[in-house]
């Protein structure tokens, strides 16, 4: 598909999302729990030749961390410090196992109570780890308690800009100041009707998210993309 076809294509979802209704959060539990008790590795990573297969499974989580954490530059030296940090959307534990390692603590947080249930039981053995259920717009930590807080392939499933808004609300709350949080929007519009449906951004958008808090924008990758990444550094 040209560059042109994509636009249009894109604006013609965006318009046509504008006419149906978001998902209540409610809704959105009951969704996730129910995800979670059909097939957790997979709905957590839409690729059946990885999800079906616990090698695989993990070995993508490695991977990612890899990629996504442990190679970025804006993390590498709080990383060393073996920070506090947030996972958002941890789902099973696909890559809260290869955080831990790298952490004092990982608080692992998402949406499903049935996710976090194996969490638990897959990763109860790692001693810093603890993972909570959440309402899916806060977290369960006190003020100014994380350092880092890190999120992939969650913010593009939440239902609407104003739980993406609560998220970061809650996020400025619980981050230590000078803590970066480095978060994954949806950077290309799905419709609405679709399970994995959330609202996507341009960087636009995302500084408006962030306007008169104490937060800011200190990198983007990937607008227009699938995944598009945001750094946002905490004052």
């Amino acid at each position: 598909m040209t560059s042109i076809k994509r636009a249009l294509a894109d604006l013609r979802t965006r318009f046509r999302n504008l006419f149906k209704r978001n998902e209540k959060i409610d809704e959105a539990k009951s969704k996730w729990n129910e995800l979670a008790r059909k097939d957790a590795n997979y709905y957590i990573f839409t690729n059946k030749r990885v999800s079906s297969s616990e090698a695989t499974y993990r070995k993508s989580g490695e991977d990612d961390v890899r990629e996504h954490l442990l190679n970025d530059d804006l993390l590498k030296d709080s990383i060393r410090e073996r920070p506090v940090l947030l996972e958002i959307g941890c789902g099973n534990g696909r890559l809260s196992e290869f955080i831990a390692p790298h952490v004092g603590t990982l608080y692992g947080v998402d949406i499903s109570e049935e996710m976090i249930l194996r969490a638990r039981s897959r990763l109860g053995h790692l001693e810093n780890c603890v993972f909570r259920a959440t309402d899916g717009m806060s977290f369960p930590l006190e003020d100014v308690s994380v350092d880092i807080v890190f999120s992939f392939i969650t913010f593009q499933h939440m239902p609407s800009v104003g739980v993406i808004r609560k998220n970061i609300e809650d996020i400025l709350r619980v981050l230590r100041p000078g803590g970066i949080a480095k978060i994954q929007l949806r950077g290309v519009p799905v419709d609405k009707d679709k399970w994995y449906y959330g609202p996507s951004f341009f960087l636009s958008g995302v500084k408006d998210l962030v306007r008169g808090t104490s937060l800011s924008v200190l990198r983007q990758k990937g607008e227009g993309e699938r995944y598009f990444w945001v750094w946002l550094k905490k004052a």
